[in-house]
């Protein structure tokens, strides 16, 4: 996990054999830039994108530049291009960054080549994914990451907000996290609007090691009794109590 104390150091890396930990002490990077991320060679050497936007070739154990930072691709033109991910799909080299701020022009552009080194192609169309200028619920839709699925599905993680009353607007939730489905069309990702889900679902399933009673007397609700918003129903319809 690499991560910027911005503040305190810079770039830094923890490492664990699984994650609940235990986590390695911190490994310095001396790279400057924010928003790193890691990426393999089929080699083993390991990339590392930063914003602004530059990639190295590091060494893991000890935080050492082996090769760069080499300046390639900032986008399509507009301002604060910065959460580089990197990514080795099939033959090509991915490089997806966000654009346009994080505000209400937050987009998210992609562009290719055959090394991590470069030189990098951006996509026929893009920005792959926006919300700006309309009038969708979800905006500021950008800091976007790829990811498959066990299925075999593509998806897009990424950031937004939902923003209500007049202009700027407010969003009471602050940043959220997104999923928006992903299909490939001549070797780029295409992602289709990030939608809004204004309820939980119809019915609830329970995690299977929630026991049928509870007492209460442990410090604090157990995590089964934690859900999105409210359940669906009367209360009735999902737990009831006598005797305390």
């Amino acid at each position: 996990m690499i991560t910027t104390n911005v503040d305190g150091g810079g770039n830094f890396l923890v490492t664990s054999e699984r994650p609940e930990g235990p986590w390695s002490d911190p490994v310095w990077i001396d790279l400057p830039g924010i928003d790193p991320d890691l990426a393999w060679d089929e080699d083993g050497s390991c990339w590392c994108a930063v914003s602004g936007i530059q990639v190295a070739r590091i060494d893991t154990a000890t935080g050492k530049v082996l090769e760069g930072p080499l300046p390639v691709w900032s986008g399509t033109g507009m301002q604060h291009p910065e959460a580089p991910h990197l990514h080795r799909i099939g033959d090509w080299w991915y490089l997806m960054l966000a654009e346009g701020g994080t505000a209400l022009g937050h987009s998210v552009s992609i562009a290719r080549a055959r090394s991590p080194r470069g030189p990098y192609e951006p996509a026929p169309a893009g920005p792959v994914l926006s919300h700006r200028s309309t009038d969708l619920p979800i905006q500021c839709t950008g800091h976007a990451d790829l990811v498959q699925a066990p299925d075999g599905t593509w998806w897009m993680l990424l950031l937004g907000t939902r923003p209500r009353g007049w202009f700027p607007g407010f969003h009471v939730l602050g940043r959220e996290t997104f999923l928006a489905p992903v299909e490939w069309a001549d070797g780029w990702p295409q992602a289709g609007p990030v939608r809004e889900q204004h309820r939980a679902p119809a019915t609830w399933h329970p995690v299977q090691s929630e026991p049928p009673r509870d007492d209460f007397d442990a410090a604090g609700l157990a995590p089964y009794w934690i859900s999105p918003r409210r359940r669906p129903g009367a209360p009735g319809r999902w737990a009831s109590g006598r005797d305390g």
